[in-house]
């Protein structure tokens, strides 16, 4: 079971923002493999590998080879050779297809002239059965909110792809899915680069950011993160920033999602992943105005995100509505502080 602890205590500093003009090679966006994949719908595409040995031997982690076929906007059949392998913690072990990482060769990328990011991770149902697909539209829901709270966010294409095991597979089916880009893609298009992880200790945190990211996880009821030990969280050293911004991905374990598999950590005071754990080490608790006042400003939108999106069991679309009206009515409420921090 993947480790789920709560922060350790970090010391908060706000952002100095650098008032300095970037150069023009620092302003220059190379478009990058996710970028080509891009469209404002869904994404189609088919996937052949030798997946029995690749599920076998999931642990190893070891790339297979495999081909890759779309249409491009020109609506033009593209098939390419790349690698694929398995990848993820606890969906490793409990699914019958895990999460996959693409690789897409070098060529290929100069080919384009695409930039150097050769990953992309994929995002697929843990398993046929009923209401897994399902999970994967929740899961990708979670991205397309705080995308919507910020743009220090990953990006995600939502997918529909074919999974074959070898070319004259005529018994395969779509699978609802979705892609997210490479996370070094994700710290230069944020104007900043990716803080290694062996670097553990963390003296310092984005106020701003931070604030807004433990709101949000509470909003949509995810313990599933750690920040000193970078569990499901990527941090950005942004141009002219004091402090790292933080940027949250993986979020299947939160009480939004409500995955069958899904329980908190024993560690934790809660019984269930739909119960809520405000999990802030600030001290300021003015600090929290401004995230909050920026969620209200984002109700309608959030609310109508979770309306449209497309689930085959209509009651879990209203459940997940009123578990995030829940939320809202705690931070609308006149005494929403003080019940936050007597949560913690």
């Amino acid at each position: 079971m993947r480790v789920l602890l709560l922060c350790l205590p970090v010391l908060l500093f706000a952002s100095c923002r650098s008032e300095q003009k970037e150069s023009k090679e620092e302003t220059v966006y190379k478009q990058t493999i996710f970028d080509k994949l891009s469209k404002d719908d869904l994404l189609e595409f088919e996937l052949t590998a030798n997946f029995d040995s690749l599920i076998f031997y999931k642990e190893d982690e070891e790339y297979y080879p495999a081909t890759f076929k779309f249409k491009d906007e020109s609506d033009s059949l593209i098939i390419k050779k790349i690698n694929v392998r398995t990848r993820g913690e606890t969906r490793k072990n409990i699914c019958e297809l895990p999460p996959l990482r693409l690789k897409f060769s070098k060529p290929l990328l100069k080919k384009y002239n695409l930039a150097k990011y050769k990953t992309l991770k994929l995002v697929t149902p843990c398993n046929d059965r009923p209401g897994f697909e399902d999970l994967i539209t929740k899961e990708l829901l979670c991205y397309q909110m705080y995308q919507e709270l910020t743009g220090q966010s990953f990006r995600v294409q939502p997918a529909r792809v074919r999974i074959k095991q070898k070319e004259s597979d005529e018994s395969s089916s779509m699978k609802t899915a979705f892609l997210i880009e490479h996370d070094k893609e994700m710290a230069k298009r944020l104007g900043g680069k990716l803080l290694n992880k062996s670097i553990m200790k963390i003296k310092s945190i984005d106020v701003k950011s931070y604030n807004l990211l433990v709101l949000f996880q509470y909003m949509i009821g995810n313990t599933d993160w750690n920040l000193s030990k970078r569990h499901n969280i990527k941090l950005v050293q942004m141009k002219g920033n004091s402090a790292p911004v933080p940027v949250p991905y993986d979020f299947d374990y939160s009480g939004l999602v409500n995955a069958k598999y899904a329980i908190p950590h024993p560690s934790l005071p809660i019984r269930n992943i739909r119960e809520r754990l405000f999990q802030w080490r600030g001290k300021d608790v003015e600090m929290l105005k401004e995230p909050i006042a920026r969620l209200l400003e984002k109700k309608e939108v959030l609310l109508s995100l979770i309306g449209n999106c497309q689930l085959e069991n209509k009651e879990d679309k209203t459940l997940m509505i009123n578990y995030v009206k829940s939320f809202f009515e705690i931070i609308e409420s006149e005494d929403g502080m003080d019940v936050l921090t007597r949560r913690m």
